[in-house]
């Protein structure tokens, strides 16, 4: 009976030490994410994206090939991407709406918008990064084996207010590296 206490106790006391690591793994990549976006390579990210990813932010809800266009369209090359990205939020709006058409991206106004556009978000996308960074707090990062959850708060300016925000990302492994499916972001 003592030895089967013993190996219970030392269990008990193992096991927070085998997702240490895990948790410190996740806190990385959250905040990597983050530098990622002060730094302007928003497509850094979309290798820790699962195909199955989700974004829930303020009711509106975007998928990772949504998530993808958008990061790929930041950097005001990609007119296409952008386009592919106008006509699903369209969609989204209204199921009846018509799509962009291909060869609008060769549309000289069509473009010189979408380059101004971008730089104008790239610049906002970077200076919300910076806010976050600076006050980024983890909450909370469970782990149960191959699927975690994270909760992280920090401060964003919306509207021109400071606001608090609370961002959920539940994780799950693939082969070796997390990958979020899922991120609900909330106004505190």
């Amino acid at each position: 009976m003592k030895k089967f206490l013993i190996i219970m106790l030392t269990l008990i006391l193992a096991v927070p030490a085998l997702f240490a690591g895990e948790t410190e793994d996740i806190k990385t990549l959250l905040g990597q994410f983050c530098t990622w976006d002060a730094e302007g390579n928003f497509t850094e990210k979309l290798a820790h994206l699962s195909p199955d990813f989700v974004e829930v932010d303020r009711g509106v809800t975007v998928n990772y090939e949504q998530t993808k266009w958008w990061m790929i369209s930041l950097d005001g090359k990609h007119p296409e991407e952008y386009r592919l990205l106008l006509n699903s939020f369209r969609k989204m709006i209204d199921p009846d709406a018509s799509e962009l058409p291909g060869d609008v991206v060769r549309n000289p106004e069509f473009v010189r918008d979408y380059e101004e556009l971008t730089a104008k978000l790239r610049a906002a996308s970077k200076s919300a990064a910076a806010l976050q960074l600076k006050t980024l707090k983890f909450v909370s990062v469970r782990i149960d084996g191959e699927a975690a959850t994270a909760v992280i708060e920090y401060d964003a300016m919306i509207s021109g207010e400071m606001t608090h925000i609370g961002h959920t990302m539940e994780m799950r492994k693939v082969g070796g590296v997390w990958k979020i499916h899922k991120s609900v972001v909330a106004i505190k």
